[in-house]
């Protein structure tokens, strides 16, 4: 556990500091300059590029590469990116840790630049805190979801600052790395009527999505769905039917989640403009948090309204990065003088939230504890 206690304060801690660049020198000549947020960076990938099948995904990530390797084309239905990828790293004679890398290294180089352009400098700690109690493990398990989900958000930005053409590219690489992200793409579209729901409305929607997680209207669409011949349609099986993994009908919002949603509900029903930033990559800082609240009541519905319904819940995956973002901003609704003990808090509370997932996080086979890493990348 002492492994896990270090890799959070290392990683919360490099993005505590204050982001002035640093730059090395050698006889006058700058060499590197870097934002210390890159170290946390680096820490978090190497931890999921060098981990030893220890997520849940793993063994049939192996499995696919295995299968690639031998035949060719593999027989589970998986995007043709992953298979590209395992191709690739066969010809040059990798293994599937080197695919593990590879995908860790394109993510948090990603999140890296996430972080910088949408998210406020004072807010960085905070949400980097809240990243590590809440999404860094499952970002590891849906290894190609999360990727697909950092090109996503990309693509998002690059569209916000009027990089049209940049933001088509970026949103293609979405889909194909996980096609999911179509659902992403329909969301964005559509967000413009998403935001021109009121405060109210959204809260009211929400309150009674929370009642409904308790009602079994999964057990019931499972039974109708596997009793006709749309259980012979794969992604309705998959997804709905018979074939749905992870699934138990009693699953609702956790608590931690819950905690998040009351949160949310007091920010969207106690709204502060915000300041603008000279640097800020936007037209309009508030309108980007328009934006982050459009996704984060997003986030909140799919959440919900699918909590029962296994793998297809993880479809609100893709609005966690805006959720977090939006979350990390409720330092406009604390006092100027004590901005910094609520950052000190907040961190405290997330490392708290952050040491019972890795403690309840397992696999199939075994725990995270102790953390199994493997550095070879290449067959020998």
């Amino acid at each position: 556990m002492m492994f896990y206690v270090a890799l959070y304060i290392i990683v919360v801690g490099f993005v505590a500091i204050p982001q002035k660049r640093i730059a090395a020198k050698v006889s006058n000549i700058s060499v590197v300059s870097f934002s210390p947020i890159l170290i946390s960076m680096i820490c978090i990938c190497m931890y999921y590029g060098f981990r030893n099948q220890i997520g849940i995904d793993d063994a049939m990530y192996l499995e696919v590469f295995n299968q690639t390797a031998e035949y060719g084309t593999p027989w589970r239905n998986i995007e043709k990116s992953y298979v590209w990828v395992c191709r690739f790293v066969q010809y040059i004679h990798g293994n599937i840790q080197l695919v593990f890398l590879l995908y860790a290294v394109v993510s948090c180089l990603l999140l890296y630049y996430i972080i910088h352009q949408l998210i406020k400098e004072t807010n960085r700690t905070v949400f980097i805190g809240m990243f590590m109690s809440f999404l860094f493990l499952t970002s590891m398990v849906l290894m190609r979801q999360f990727a697909s989900t950092c090109f996503f958000v990309v693509g998002y930005i690059q569209l916000k600052k009027g990089n049209k053409t940049r933001s088509i590219i970026f949103l293609i690489i979405s889909v194909l790395v996980h096609s999911s992200s179509l659902v992403g793409i329909a969301v964005l579209l559509l967000l413009p009527l998403i935001k021109r729901i009121n405060a109210k409305k959204k809260s009211i929607i929400l309150v009674i999505l929370f009642f409904y997680q308790y009602i079994p209207v999964a057990e019931l669409v499972n039974k109708a769905i596997s009793s006709t011949s749309l259980d012979n349609i794969y992604y309705i099986s998959y997804y709905l039917g018979s074939k749905t993994g992870y699934r138990t009908f009693s699953n609702t919002l956790g608590i931690v989640s819950t905690l998040y949603l009351i949160v949310y509900l007091f920010m969207l029903t106690h709204k502060k403009s915000e300041v603008e930033r000279n640097n800020c990559s936007f037209k309009s800082e508030n309108e980007l948090i328009e934006d982050l609240e459009a996704f984060t009541f997003i986030y909140f519905a799919f959440s919900m309204f699918f909590a029962q319904f296994g793998y297809v819940t993880r479809i609100a995956y893709f609005f966690s990065f805006f959720a977090i973002a939006f979350l990390s901003g409720f330092e406009r609704h604390i006092a100027a003088n004590s901005k910094k003990l609520f950052a000190v808090v907040c961190c405290g509370a997330f490392f708290i939230l952050y040491l019972y997932s890795v403690g309840s996080f397992s696999t199939e086979n075994n725990s995270i504890i102790p953390y199994l890493y493997n550095f070879t990348l290449f067959s020998s």
